[in-house]
């Protein structure tokens, strides 16, 4: 490693957290937003998810009809979901 590395590398050592430079340079709030990272909105109606074991032959059924075959795996099951819900005995 060459003289002009070290000081390179030295520097990094005893760098400051960026977000304590984001606040000096441009205010907390600035650096608040920026640790907050909200990242992509949800989606209203969200899908769940979940693990459901098929038959191997239902999934190649599927997935030879190309792009979609998940969804219309679900389109399938919502088709054939029960219309209401079954009163729990207990």
């Amino acid at each position: 490693m060459g003289e002009r590395n070290v000081g390179l590398y030295g520097r990094f050592a005893t760098a400051r957290p960026a977000l304590e430079m984001v606040a000096e340079a441009f205010g907390t709030s600035a650096a608040e937003a920026l640790r907050r990272c909200p990242g992509r909105p949800a989606k209203p109606n969200r899908e769940e998810n979940q693990t459901l074991r098929l038959d191997p032959d239902v999934v190649e059924a599927y997935r030879r009809l190309g792009r979609g075959w998940q969804t219309r795996i679900n389109e399938v099951a919502r088709a054939n979901m029960p219309r209401r819900e079954r009163r729990s005995p207990w």
